[in-house]
């Protein structure tokens, strides 16, 4: 059952909409109905819905506009026009944001039946696309050979960074062959992305299908060169660095919402820094390889922008304990790591004292490497004080004492990095807020705006505030214009067209109703209600 908001000023019209369709039957449920475009939008946000039917000509916020707005929350969503207009050039701008149909007014029942059915296939044929059961044809399974032959080859060989410049060449003119880029010229830029999909045990469930769920979504946006490896998804994105910013953070959320929505499981995924030299494909390869470890399930989506302080990662992978170490002490809790030590320990190989010293060795490499990726150096220093004051020769032999060395070291890492998390996490939080109060007669703020003040992903920046405040930056935003437009209101005589432009309103009649959904009253009503109490005092 796809779930269905309906949006149209006119309520008789929206009415009839919604209880003259047999919409079970079709398939869909209405969880939603909306009277303008600022509570469309709201809608969207609030019941995240496969389906927005809407108006083109909506009050206060317009079709296109919704539409663009629309995507940037849920860009996974498929959107239906209705127009009393046959214009096809305007529906056609709006392409770009998820336009699945296009309806002309007079609409009978049995005509949005029809089309609804419509609808619906493309709809299954979506989720059919995403969800890999879909087989390639032949030529797509000959395209597929050849992108996975050359990206694993340039990201997955660290040799590659240390040929001769020269080659760059050669492997950008691979890559504009391949479709991956489409200019050689410096101003094309690229980053790399490591997706996983995990189930709801934690366990991953990444499988080579799933290569096919990632070009579905991102050949929409950007053009890319995607393949399988290891329990991963790799892709390589490329474009200016303008439309890297701007796409990137859409591809993010519709990934992660698709997933959740068709192939039930989360979408983790790591994002590279911005390159356009070539041969650091290695280089952004690990980027985002360290970065997906960072990922939780509130945070399903971390950029190496994010989390480290500097602009290349050396992250290796020395073993399969170690990585799973590491990945505790960057997501889980001391219990889990206390757990899971206690298994490694019995495991036979480690009644070795060379394979203890060695464990070892690597767990303090790699955590040390994770902690100075994002702690203040005066952490650091403290760290690495702990790490090289330990007598490694004197763990020779004895599994106890090692395990009780790593544990120690493992529960500190795990502490530094919680707590540089929380206080970038809350300082982030914080100055979104601080922008709110500052800039809330801004017309133009906004959680996109905010993200690029704040240089951070804006849906990172809408998990954290929604970790923090238990609210959204639009209702956070919105809060702060209503109680400042009140304050005026009751404070000065200014005109209401003068207070609604310094509350960030350009439209008064907007501004009016903004109020009047918010308090109850108009703005002229607000005022009134104050005069009568002074009179009933005076």
């Amino acid at each position: 059952m796809y779930t269905v908001v309906i949006a149209d000023d006119e309520y008789e019209l929206r009415k009839a909409l919604i209880h003259t369709i047999d919409w079970n039957g079709l398939g869909f449920e209405v969880v939603g109905e909306a009277e303008n475009g600022a509570v469309a939008l709201e809608l969207v946000e609030l019941l995240q819905p496969d389906l927005l039917i809407t108006d083109i000509q909506m009050p206060f916020i317009s079709g296109i506009e919704l539409a663009r707005q629309a995507r940037n929350i849920r860009p996974y969503m498929n959107i239906v026009f209705i127009s009393g207009y046959d214009d096809f050039s305007y529906a056609q701008q709006a392409i770009q944001y998820n336009i699945i149909s296009y309806l002309l007014k007079p609409l009978s029942s049995s005509e949005l039946e029809a089309e609804l059915v419509n609808i619906r296939h493309k709809i299954d044929d979506r989720f059919a696309q995403l969800s890999g059961s879909l087989q390639e044809d032949q030529n797509e399974k000959i395209q597929s050979l050849k992108v996975n032959e050359f990206l694993m080859s340039q990201l997955l060989d660290q040799n590659v960074a240390f040929e001769k410049r020269d080659d760059e060449e050669a492997i950008k003119k691979d890559a504009l062959a391949l479709n991956i880029i489409d200019t050689m010229s410096v101003d094309n830029y690229y980053q790399t992305l490591v997706l996983t999909f995990m189930d709801d045990a934690g366990h991953n469930q990444t499988e080579e299908k799933h290569v096919k769920f990632a070009n579905t979504i991102v050949k929409k946006y950007l053009l890319h060169g995607a393949f399988y490896s290891r329990k991963k998804i790799i892709v390589v994105v490329s474009g200016t660095k303008k439309e890297l910013e701007r796409c990137l953070p859409i591809i993010a959320t519709e990934c992660v919402q698709s997933a959740k929505r068709i192939l039930k499981y989360d979408c983790m995924m790591g994002v590279s820094h911005t390159y356009n030299n070539w041969l650091q494909l290695p280089v952004s390869y690990d980027e985002a390889l360290a970065a997906i470890r960072f990922t939780k399930l509130d945070e399903p989506v971390q950029y190496a922008s994010d989390i480290s302080k500097s602009t290349k990662h050396d992250f290796d992978v020395i073993g399969q304990f170690v990585d799973q170490l590491e990945h505790l002490i960057k997501t889980e809790t001391h219990e889990k790591i206390d757990a899971f030590l206690n298994e490694v320990f019995k495991q036979p190989e480690f009644q070795y004292s060379n394979t203890l010293d060695m464990f070892m060795i690597h767990v303090f490499a790699n955590v040390s490497e994770a902690v100075t990726a994002i702690a203040s150096k005066e952490e650091i220093t403290k760290f690495l004080n702990h790490v090289y004051g330990w007598n490694i020769e004197s763990a020779s032999g004895h599994l106890e004492t090692t395990k009780e060395k790593i544990r120690k070291i493992a529960h500190e890492a795990l502490d530094i990095i919680a707590g540089q998390r929380k206080e970038t996490s809350e300082l982030l939080c914080q100055n979104a807020l601080d922008l709110i109060r500052n800039q809330y007669a801004d017309e133009d703020m906004s959680i996109a705006k905010a993200s690029q003040l704040l240089h951070v992903s804006s849906s990172y920046l809408s998990a954290i505030i929604k970790k923090n405040t238990n609210s959204t930056f639009g209702t956070l935003l919105t809060e702060k214009r209503m109680e400042s437009a009140k304050e005026l209101l009751l404070s000065t005589s200014a005109k209401i067209m003068e207070i609604a432009n310094k509350c960030g309103y350009s439209d008064t009649h907007y501004f009016s109703y903004c109020v009047k959904r918010y308090f109850g009253d108009s703005p002229n009503k607000i005022r009134e209600k104050q005069r009568e109490e002074q009179h009933e005092k005076a």
